[in-house]
């Protein structure tokens, strides 16, 4: 079931859409261009590049619990336009409605034990009539509730 964005975005402007002007990338401290730039400050720990250029740009420190968000989705970005305090809610939302962070259902989900296959298999045998749910879930090394709701239809579902 998709889910309704539109009244979290207007509760968090900014949240889905990329800014127009050039990134600002930070020359200094790549772990690696996922991560983002590490710059050291006076103090106990090295911090993210972003966050220093967000603290410097507003002059004041980012609120505990709170996140950087790039507008731009380029991590090694320290542009302050591009740069939007969020909430963890806020961070997912915004990954959404840029249809990033990927599919991770069925098969693509590293936890999962079945297979496609498998599970067109538990489907077909279920419509035969020839299914016994606890012998099957032990066969296939899950429940016999997971076996349930792959007839059902309510996981595993056949993408469009």
């Amino acid at each position: 079931m998709a889910r309704d964005l539109t009244i979290h975005k207007a509760k968090v402007p900014g949240l889905g859409f990329k800014p127009q002007s050039a990134c600002i990338e930070s020359p200094i401290g790549w772990a690696n261009r996922r991560a983002g730039g590490h710059v050291t400050l006076p103090g106990p720990a090295r911090r993210k590049a972003h966050r220093v250029a967000w603290e410097d740009h507003h002059q004041r420190p980012i609120p505990a619990g709170m996140f950087i968000l790039h507008r731009c989705d380029n991590p090694p970005c320290i542009r302050a336009d591009h740069l939007l305090l969020g909430t963890a809610r806020d961070n997912a939302v915004d990954r959404m409605l840029k249809n990033r962070g990927g599919d991770r259902s069925g098969e693509k989900n590293g936890r999962a034990k079945l297979t496609w296959a498998i599970v067109r298999d538990v489907r077909a045998q279920a419509k035969a009539g020839k299914v016994n749910r606890m012998k099957m879930g032990r066969e296939l090394g899950v429940t016999a509730t997971a076996i349930l709701k792959i007839i059902k239809g309510e996981t595993w579902q056949e993408q469009a």
